[in-house]
């Protein structure tokens, strides 16, 4: 397990449902926890300000956004509610490349060789 290896620092949940989220600090306050957020997909009503809020209020570490519904107010927001911003999931060299240039916390992406290609141009 990662507890076992000295390695549960390094470990983030991510997924779309808060309230399971919400049951995995219950077991485990230590672990960090993510919330997967997409109005497109599962329309949330609230606010930005609210859901940074609501996540933070709830032990959240991170909110990971569909990158097609990412703003620089949104990004703004999250972050002065305290939470690391990432964006998913960008493919192709040029969306990839885009992402990966802004001031994002971390990119979830179905092409981790293309990110480590363009990562390594970028440095």
């Amino acid at each position: 397990t990662a507890r076992a290896a000295g390695a549960i620092a390094r470990v983030t949940v991510i997924g779309f449902d808060q309230e399971s989220l919400m049951r995995v600090r219950e077991i485990d306050p230590s672990v960090r926890i993510c919330l997967s957020f997409s109005r497109m997909f599962r329309p949330d009503p609230r606010d930005d300000r609210s859901v940074a809020d609501d996540l933070v209020q709830a032990g959240f570490a991170a909110i990971m956004v569909f990158s097609y519904e990412v703003t620089s107010t949104m990004v703004e927001t999250m972050r002065a509610g305290g939470l690391e911003l990432g964006v998913w999931t960008p493919n192709g060299p040029a969306r990839l490349d885009y992402w990966m240039r802004q001031d994002v916390d971390f990119v979830i992406t179905d092409q981790p060789d293309l990110a480590l290609e363009i990562r390594r141009r970028l440095r």
